[in-house]
């Protein structure tokens, strides 16, 4: 009498998946926040409990997953969430992935208004509406518009307001175009990379929207097309506020004292390079 052969599954644990990562040459950091992610559960389960074991179906993600990393996908689009300024925001190539240097143009704008005060907010080039949504967040009285010229872009910054139940207003257009009527504020991180530069083509930036981080003219022209056509939509000690690259703060603030801003600052990011260039607009004599 014959019997049929006992086949037994294999199992995929956590700690198969973290060795998988490892021989993709993956960032431990970054193989963690992909299983975390994939499986949902705490970093600390992954750790304390890495002889469990996930579906076939979990695991065959999971090796995609880490061919995409491999490959240089960047972690945020994988997962399509990047924490900004502790809002959880929906993130895809189609925008810029939020970056901690950012904060600081945040934390500039908070900083130059009495906390109590109604501000009329701009966000020029708000992709995912990291910037907005972060400002609103923080201070609920603030009337905050939001402008960006790809439909792909104001579909993500909705979506993440509608999570958040965040009410700003977006508007699609390019820069100015679309916009009505004067602010207190005017905040802006746009495209300020040299089409040229080789960081483009490296790393995690490759696979970001270049039209989101390229310009022209070594990286300025945005910069210089905000800083020359923002006085009109500023009100008399209004502030205009712009993120640049951490080489670019004595050519911005020589264009804001070309425009006629007073009070001009440079403002250094957590890892102490220049980041934000702040100008208050005195309005016209």
């Amino acid at each position: 009498m014959s019997s049929k052969p006992v086949t037994t599954e294999v199992k995929t644990t956590y700690n198969d998946l973290l060795a998988q990562a490892r021989g993709l040459k993956l960032d431990a950091a970054d193989a963690a926040i992909l299983i975390c992610h994939r499986l949902g559960i705490a970093r600390s389960t992954l750790i304390a409990f890495p002889e469990r074991a996930v579906t076939a179906a979990l695991a065959s993600e999971m090796q995609s997953d880490f061919a995409e990393r491999a490959r240089g996908v960047p972690v945020a689009y994988l997962c399509g969430i990047q924490e900004f300024y502790g809002l959880k925001l929906t993130v895809g190539p189609a925008v810029l992935i939020p970056r901690s240097d950012t904060e600081t143009l945040v934390d500039c704008a908070l900083a130059a208004f009495n906390p109590t005060e109604a501000v009329h907010a701009l966000d020029l080039g708000t992709g995912s509406g990291a910037i907005a949504l972060a400002l609103k967040s923080e201070r609920p009285h603030w009337q905050i518009t939001a402008v960006d010229r790809s439909d792909a872009a104001l579909s993500i910054a909705r979506q993440n307001a509608q999570a958040l139940k965040i009410d700003v207003k977006f508007l699609a257009g390019n820069w100015f175009t679309p916009v009505a009527g004067t602010f207190q504020l005017i905040v802006a991180n746009p495209p300020y990379v040299a089409h040229n530069d080789p960081h483009l083509t490296q790393g995690d930036l490759r696979f970001e929207p270049n039209c989101a981080l390229a310009a022209d003219s070594h990286g300025l022209a945005d910069l210089v097309h905000i800083i020359n056509n923002s006085a009109r939509f500023l009100r008399r000690g209004g502030w205009l506020m712009l993120e640049h690259g951490h080489l670019q703060g004595s050519d911005v603030n020589a264009h804001l004292v070309q425009a006629g801003y007073i009070n001009i600052n440079l403002i250094k990011d957590l890892g102490n390079n220049d980041r934000v260039s702040v100008g208050m607009w005195p309005g016209r004599a």
